[in-house]
């Protein structure tokens, strides 16, 4: 049963998954003892599974039905039973390869991206790299979500226009590159991703092509919560939606009381995206 809060806050009725904002209720009631956890919860960092793992014991509740995982991890389960890649480069091994990509590319659209970012881009590494997270973020590098980016920014023949097009360009190519980079000279398949969310985005291209994955990595699972959620990225709200729609798990996002209200009026019951996880470049000149 739901607490009046959680009525007030969350979504059953259109989206595929529940949505909770600033209310852990749903969580507490699903304490249990058990000798396999049934309860998969998602936490964006060590702190948060302390923080909840600390009311579990205050409380002198029992937590064996959960399994705590960060988002990484999640992915590189799901990964691992169907390709070489389980992990992803940290910040100063890709601020390094990307260094190594800049230095020996001529591509046109780096010379567009740097008119944009500055120049030389060698001197902007960092700020490159905090460009392409962000998008990863927001977009996944996946084409139908940039070309939507894309189709609201209006007069091309504008400056700032033409400035967010090239960096839109720019990073999703640089995303690109830094697969091929991390590509092995045998099989020419990446051994790492370029980051957790690229990782993320390889199991969930794994689950769209084989839903029965997840039952195999986690058999016993029957709940799946995502907490601690102040920015639901495209990828997170991507692994959520086909989740729920594949498997018999009933998925809860927990959203943070400051930013849940907005990001509830954003999201869609469709997702508009029909090849989940998919990542790509950017073209426009």
């Amino acid at each position: 049963m739901q607490s009046q809060s959680e009525n007030q806050h969350s979504s059953s009725e259109a989206l595929p998954f529940t949505l909770h904002t600033g209310d852990l209720s749903h969580l507490w009631e699903d304490t249990a003892r058990a000798t396999t956890p049934r309860h998969l919860v998602i936490t964006p960092t060590d702190l948060h599974q302390r923080n909840l793992e600390e009311r579990l014991r205050k409380e002198r509740w029992p937590h064996s039905n959960f399994k705590f995982r960060r988002i990484g991890e999640l992915a590189g389960e799901i990964t691992s039973e169907k390709t070489p890649v389980s992990t992803a480069l940290d910040r100063v091994d890709r601020l390094a390869l990307i260094r190594e990509v800049i230095a020996e590319t001529d591509k046109p659209v780096y010379k567009h991206l740097a008119a944009a970012l500055g120049s030389p881009l060698a001197n902007y590494i960092e700020r490159l790299e905090r460009t392409r997270s962000e998008l990863e973020l927001v977009a996944g590098f996946n084409p139908t979500r940039m070309d939507a980016f894309a189709s609201l920014l209006g007069d091309q023949a504008d400056p700032a226009t033409i400035d967010t097009l090239d960096i839109l360009a720019g990073v999703s190519h640089l995303h690109r590159d830094l697969q091929r980079r991390l590509s092995s000279g045998e099989n020419s398949h990446p051994t790492q991703a370029v980051s957790k969310t690229s990782l993320l985005c390889r199991a969930i291209r794994t689950l769209h092509a084989n839903p029965s994955v997840w039952t195999s990595v986690y058999p016993s699972i029957e709940a799946l919560s995502v907490t601690g959620t102040s920015m639901l990225t495209a990828p997170i709200e991507d692994v959520c939606r086909l989740v729920s729609q594949t498997t018999d798990v009933d998925v809860h996002i927990h959203l943070r009381g400051v930013s849940g209200p907005q990001i509830r009026r954003q999201l869609s019951p469709e997702s508009g995206v029909e090849q989940p996880g998919t990542q790509g470049v950017f073209e426009w000149r």
